[in-house]
């Protein structure tokens, strides 16, 4: 659903090609919630970003607007310039509501919607698919032989913002 499609090596590759594409690094916070992959948080690290690690909600093991409200309030000292938001095991975060509240802190969104190719979830302007980009700056996918849809490797970072696709 997303306007822009960069085909990379993998998911890991395609967080991190995220990373770089907002100009990410030294002195930069991201928030990426504690139950995910190692790569959502390698990704911030491998461009020399601090990780935030916030909690998640523990039904549905997702970072919702509570742990991201809680982090920033806890942070405020920092510079958090981003939020990565994971779509873990085909179940969507609640991006519309984590969007709202990003948004309002002045941050860019990165989905990883690594665990989420096909997954699609209702706003209040009806149903949108995970990495489409209806309430992030850019989301990343994996076709890794245990993710839903295989290529046996490779990964996507998928944008509408044309200034990022470069």
């Amino acid at each position: 659903g997303a306007a822009h499609a960069v085909a990379c090596a993998n998911g890991t590759a395609a967080l991190h090609l995220a990373a770089l594409a907002l100009e990410l690094g030294p002195g930069d916070h991201v928030v990426v919630p504690t139950i995910t992959f190692l790569a959502t948080a390698n990704a911030v690290r491998f461009v020399g970003a601090e990780v935030i690690f916030a909690d998640v909600d523990p039904e549905t093991g997702l970072m919702g607007t509570e742990e991201l409200s809680a982090v920033l309030a806890a942070n405020r000292d920092k510079n958090i310039r981003a939020v990565f938001p994971v779509h873990m095991a085909g179940r969507p975060a609640n991006s519309e509501n984590v969007s709202t509240v990003a948004r309002a802190a002045g941050l860019a969104i990165v989905e990883d919607a690594c665990h989420a190719l096909g997954t699609r979830y209702q706003t209040g302007d009806g149903w949108v698919s995970a990495g489409g980009c209806s309430h992030a700056d850019m989301a990343a996918f994996s076709f890794h032989p245990v993710k839903t849809i295989a290529s046996g490797e490779g990964g996507m970072v998928t944008t509408n913002d044309a200034s990022l696709a470069v």
